[in-house]
């Protein structure tokens, strides 16, 4: 992934699973289930409410939640990019 490819979108697919686009027209579905089902600072992702609360960061870096202690969680880009399904813009 490029240093300067960055997060256009995300929107929830349905509960742990995100369709993401990034700014070179790519776009991809990423399953994050098995990230969410493992706990730790996830863990509060496991309700549907707080999933769909998904932001792409200002910067487009990473996507990010709040959580219930109002500490922002995030995925960064390069991480999102490598667990998608990622397909190529074909009008690029």
């Amino acid at each position: 992934m490029s240093e300067s490819l960055r997060i256009a979108s995300a929107e929830v697919v349905r509960h742990g699973i995100l369709h993401v686009r990034w700014s070179d027209g790519s776009e991809g579905i990423v399953d994050l289930k098995g990230m969410i089902a493992r706990g730790g600072v996830f863990s509060f992702l496991e309700k549907d409410a707080a999933f769909g609360k998904v932001a792409v960061a200002a910067d487009g870096r990473a996507v990010q939640w709040t959580d219930p202690y109002d500490d922002i969680i995030s995925i960064t880009a390069d991480a999102l990019y490598a667990r998608a399904n990622v397909m190529r813009d074909l009008a690029a």
